[in-house]
């Protein structure tokens, strides 16, 4: 039987169990922060703070643009294959 480095290439699958583990952990991270933003920015509106509501607006708004970035970028990885 050959050793596993010969069958396996650990270093591409090193790199791709990183990409993975940051994808999955980092995006959803991401989309929990703009969630909990979004909360804030409906409770700071209902209290009339109208800076609290521009703030937390920009981070839900970054926070979709990151989690849709990643969703682009999984869909052009897998149809450039």
């Amino acid at each position: 039987m050959p050793p596993v480095a010969t069958v396996v290439d650990l270093d591409a699958l090193w790199k791709i169990a990183l990409a993975a583990l940051c994808g999955g952990v980092g995006v959803t991270a991401i989309f929990g922060i703009g969630v909990l933003r979004g909360e804030a920015l409906l409770a700071a509106r209902r209290r009339g703070e109208g800076g609290a509501v521009a703030a937390n607006g920009l981070v839900v708004a970054a926070c979709a643009a990151v989690c849709v970035a990643a969703i682009v970028a999984g869909v052009l990885a897998m149809t450039h294959k």
